[in-house]
């Protein structure tokens, strides 16, 4: 896990950085979404349309650090063939903050997916959450990463 979050982490202190942001700035985008998803509960698949909102804000704190979040929440709807009506949410979260006098860098996500129906079918969820710190010298010195995935509900 952390050859994979190593050069992410690297780009997003690196572009960061690059941003040369002197205090807090926040962007928030719309945007459609139109996507096919599979209910892992049950195999059947879904049209989901619906908005993803994207907030993402950088501030520079007094002391040098550096602190990123970017937020998104997808919310939609959707019928499968055999009729069962979907409601879809997911959010994902990831925060990078830096410090400039202990040099030190955490990285902490967050992802909650869920796939509801009103009815007998089952409900699927994922949920993952990602920590890791890193010293001034690059070295990692704490991670975290937990995962649960399931169906929820009856078929009665």
């Amino acid at each position: 896990m952390e050859r994979i979050l190593r050069p992410f982490l690297a780009a997003c202190v690196v572009s960061v950085i690059a941003t040369g942001v002197a205090s807090a700035q926040t962007s928030t985008i719309d945007t459609p979404i139109a996507v096919s998803l599979v209910n892992q509960c049950t195999g059947e698949s879904i049209f989901i349309e619906g908005t993803m909102t994207t907030v993402t804000g950088l501030t520079a704190d007094g002391s040098g650090g550096l602190h990123a979040n970017f937020d998104i929440k997808s919310r939609g709807t959707g019928v499968a063939a055999s009729g069962t009506k979907y409601v879809f949410s997911e959010t994902f979260n990831s925060q990078l903050n830096t410090s400039a006098t202990s040099g030190t860098v955490t990285l902490t996500q967050s992802l909650t997916h869920n796939l509801i129906t009103a009815g007998k079918t089952q409900n699927a969820f994922i949920r993952i959450r990602l920590h890791l710190t890193l010293n001034a010298s690059g070295e990692v010195t704490a991670t975290v990463e937990q995962f649960e995935a399931g169906c929820r509900g009856s078929t009665r």
